[in-house]
């Protein structure tokens, strides 16, 4: 094994590519696999699932070992990322996953270092930050003549 020699696992729960795809179930049996794995080892590895995970599915995760939970489609394709947060912290509280100061400092809105443009490029999205009405107006035209999705952070 190479237990000691690694700090998170990876679980895909999607075939990897594109975003917005749906959580293949089998992925279940592999993160209950890996958690036997890092609980047998006795070592503090994260069991990170990425892929399709959704507040409709992420207590089932949570369930079956899974302690860091990557969600891109699913918070970034809905008109309120708070909403959709709150309602996966809430879906984590029923199975008793309580997530770390760390974990909750990187879910917190407010911090002014969260790059939403990265994260949409991160996934392939195209975006821009803006900080003025004429930024936005240019933002605008860019994404009507972008195909597909395009982010605009607007802070005004």
């Amino acid at each position: 094994h190479v237990m000691d020699k690694i700090d998170m696992i990876l679980i895909m729960s999607v075939n990897p590519g594109f975003g917005g795809q749906s959580f293949i179930p089998q992925a279940l049996k592999k993160i209950a696999m890996a958690r036997r794995m890092i609980d047998e080892s006795g070592r503090d590895i994260m069991l990170e699932v990425d892929g399709g995970i959704k507040a409709e599915n992420i207590a089932e995760a949570a369930a079956a070992g899974a302690d860091t939970f990557v969600a891109g489609s699913a918070i970034f394709g809905k008109p309120d990322y708070k909403a959709v947060i709150d309602a996966m912290r809430g879906e984590l509280a029923k199975v008793g996953a309580n997530p770390g100061p760390d974990a909750l400092d990187m879910l917190d809105l407010r911090r002014p270092d969260l790059d939403f443009v990265a994260l949409a490029r991160g996934m392939g999205v195209p975006g821009q930050r803006v900080e003025d009405a004429r930024a936005l107006y240019d933002a605008i035209r860019a994404a009507v003549a972008e195909p597909g999705p395009y982010l605009i952070e607007a802070i005004l």
